[in-house]
């Protein structure tokens, strides 16, 4: 059974070339929320972007993330995703998690629709009736006709996003952010 489970998480990044005393540091400082920090001793400012965060979710269970700007919502999704690594604190994950912070990342652009579609198919452990089934809705899905035996590069922003979009939301994961 899918489920995500998070422990007292922290991250925290550096900001890179911002001294002390800087104007610069001050507008960073405003703009998060008075979050930076430095150690003594250190010349090197961090943000303290998630502070002790825990929560459980199940199969079935839907979170909605609600917050100004700079709150730390995209940063939580992509440490849930495993693009940050949290600098403390535990994540637990039961599934295959899969996101929707860029649904173009991994798009061929040399290839065709259909390409793509084998391919992010193949990527996620699909067999070939699988594949051949996305394949179908995707076609009723995206509109794109003829276009999806073109490369994907001469498609417009619109059609690849629909391709993308569609792609990302038919290969269904266990856990989607």
């Amino acid at each position: 059974m899918s489920s995500i489970e998070l422990e007292n998480l922290h991250l925290s990044y550096p900001i890179l070339g911002s001294n002390t005393r800087s104007l610069k540091r001050s507008l960073i400082n405003i703009a998060t929320g008075g979050k930076l920090s430095q150690k003594e001793g250190s010349s090197i400012v961090t943000v303290d972007a998630l502070t002790n965060i825990s929560f459980q979710l199940k199969k079935g269970d839907k979170l909605g993330l609600i917050g100004h700007n700079g709150a730390g919502k995209s940063t939580l999704l992509k440490v849930l995703a495993g693009i940050y690594e949290p600098t403390q604190g535990q994540i637990y994950c039961n599934g295959h998690v899969s996101a929707l912070l860029s649904v173009g990342v991994g798009m061929q652009p040399n290839a065709t629709g259909y390409e793509n579609i084998r391919l992010k198919g193949l990527m996620h452990g699909y067999n070939k009736e699988q594949i051949k089934n996305v394949t179908a809705e995707l076609e009723e899905f995206t509109e794109l006709g003829n276009f999806l035996s073109m490369p994907t590069k001469i498609y417009s922003s619109g059609m690849n996003l629909r391709l993308a979009f569609g792609i990302a939301t038919s290969i269904t994961p266990d856990i989607l952010l």
